[in-house]
């Protein structure tokens, strides 16, 4: 058996753990660009995003078509 492998106990835990995290959070505004650190980690971010785009050549985007893969929601790249 592979030792990477995720066995059924551990996809169930996870599963569990998921639903606490899901109930613990809420009412947390944890997420919420109204936090001052979620704020402070979207800003800076994006400006990682935007300072590795014009390094490599990027910029400016207005001329490129973009596929964003991966992002969730792609909130990620959305306002760029």
């Amino acid at each position: 058996m592979e030792t990477n492998a995720v066995n059924g106990n551990d996809l169930d835990r996870l599963r569990v753990e998921y639903v606490a995290r899901k109930r613990r959070l809420a009412e947390s505004d944890i997420y919420s660009l109204f936090n001052r650190a979620s704020l402070f980690i979207f800003h800076q971010r994006q400006e990682a995003i935007l300072r590795l785009l014009r390094r490599e050549g990027f910029y400016p985007l207005s001329e490129r078509s973009i596929l964003e893969l991966g992002c969730g929601s792609g909130a990620c790249c959305w306002n760029i």
